[in-house]
């Protein structure tokens, strides 16, 4: 219950248009961060765009105007700002090893902390550093001038 009732706060606070700012630290703390805080330690499996779209269809304040995709991103990515800043802060979890996770795709956020766990594994392994070079020469070459000009 404390799950729906702080994403109803969250997506209250964008309907009206009080989006979030480094002051507003009560509706970070309260809000987002609890919320994914619920969501890792009870592992529930949810999907992050569905609970922001359903709770939309379920604010009053959205409910007259209709679905709002760009109001619906703005929630999501506020959402996975906090789940970025519990994976690193509080779970310990590198930058970059977020980033990855993160650019994947991490809707569902238990999801995503098994993805962290695993890098994490595996980054320790002898093999990975081995793997990390030609990965970065071929990163490198793909996002050159010169390796669009060859298509």
């Amino acid at each position: 219950m404390a799950i729906a009732d702080k994403l109803d706060s969250v997506v209250g606070c964008f309907a009206v248009g009080v989006v979030p700012s480094v002051p507003a630290i009560r509706l970070r703390c309260a809000g987002g961060t609890g919320i994914v805080k619920i969501v890792l330690e009870k592992k529930l499996p949810i999907s992050l765009a569905l609970s922001v779209s359903y709770a939309l269809k379920l604010c009053s304040c959205t409910a007259k105007e209709g679905r709002d995709p760009e109001q619906e991103a703005q929630i999501l990515d506020f959402l996975r700002d906090r789940a970025r800043y519990v994976f690193r802060e509080k779970d310990g979890f590198n930058y970059d090893e977020v980033n990855a996770v993160f650019s994947a795709g991490a809707d569902d956020l238990v999801d995503a902390r098994k993805r962290l766990d695993a890098l994490r594994a595996i980054r320790k392994s002898k093999n990975f550093e081995p793997l990390t070079i030609p990965l970065s020469a071929f990163e490198r070459f793909w996002r050159s001038p010169e390796s669009n000009q060859m298509a």
